[in-house]
């Protein structure tokens, strides 16, 4: 098993929330990434996490859909960043990193990786590319290869991007009965019953327990509360009050009271769509999440 974050045991009892960290631009969407804004940002989230004592992390250059409009020297530069803020202390020591590849390109996915690993990361999480069932698993493959033993690996299943984005049940439980650092999936199709399914499957059919996080930010109280997921993925926790509200969910799930799980759940309704479906507003996700972004003296 590795040494990593997440393949810990507290990481697989505890509900995980983990923050896909906003990219800011400078100029807007397309321009060159605004390093200092973002890296100000995600050090609110991740210092507000920890004041709270709650077990989270962050992903870089992704999942919010950035990693696809950034290059690959785009996304090691910001991955340096992150690594010099954690080895300074500016970043918690116990908050889990991870790096999205954001690629189908298996040698800049393979770069990433390498980055990952010399910036101090925790874990990598990666789409499959387009194909079949043979040129998935023989992507995968190679990236948990580069992992090793240093980097946990989360698949991602979302053909809601892409329909040629899936990983299948079968998929997922022949490439962990293989490969000891693949420690889960991130499931963002948005199919509570598929949702439940990944868990028992992978355990039925390689004997290990998967950590399974949620990816659709209004299915998360629900999933956790019934076990479906161990961890949830949001892009509503760049926001203060959605991150308030997340962590307001995770706090009834340890201490049950239906009331308050109902009243966080229509908190975070509320910021999902303020966040991702601003309507007349005309904003883009990183305008308003600048807004009510997390505040640091």
């Amino acid at each position: 098993m590795n040494g990593s974050a997440l393949s810990q045991p507290r990481a697989l009892k505890t509900p995980l929330l983990l923050v896909p960290f906003v990219l800011f631009y400078h100029g807007g969407a397309g321009h060159r990434p605004n390093i200092p804004r973002t890296m100000s940002h995600s050090l609110g989230i991740a210092n507000y996490h920890s004041s709270l004592g709650s077990v989270a992390g962050g992903i870089v250059n992704g999942t919010t859909g950035s990693g696809h409009t950034m290059s690959l020297m785009q996304k090691v530069e910001l991955m340096n960043a992150y690594g010099r803020a954690k080895q300074s202390g500016k970043l918690p020591s116990n908050f889990i990193l991870i790096a999205g590849t954001g690629t189908a390109d298996l040698d800049e996915a393979l770069a990433i990786v390498t980055s990952a690993r010399e910036e101090g990361f925790d874990a990598i999480l990666t789409l499959p590319p387009p194909g079949d069932y043979a040129t998935k698993k023989a992507f995968l493959a190679q990236i948990a290869k580069a992992c090793g033993n240093d980097l946990d690996l989360i698949l991602y299943h979302h053909p809601r991007l892409n329909a040629e984005y899936w990983i299948s049940l079968e998929l997922a439980a022949d490439l962990m009965s293989e490969y000891l650092c693949i420690v889960g999936l991130k499931d963002s199709e948005g199919d509570e019953i598929l949702l439940g399914k990944w868990r028992s499957y992978i355990r039925d059919a390689t004997g290990r327990d998967a950590l399974i996080a949620v990816g659709e930010d209004l299915l998360i109280a629900s999933a956790i509360s019934k076990h479906h997921a161990q961890a949830a993925i949001a892009g509503s926790g760049n926001s203060c009050k959605g991150l308030l509200a997340l962590l307001g969910i995770f706090d009834a799930l340890h201490n049950p009271d239906p009331p308050y799980l109902q009243r966080m759940q229509q908190a975070l309704t509320r910021e999902v769509k303020i966040l991702l479906f601003p309507g007349k507003n005309g904003r883009t996700f990183q305008q308003n999440v600048r807004r009510r972004a997390v505040r640091i003296n």
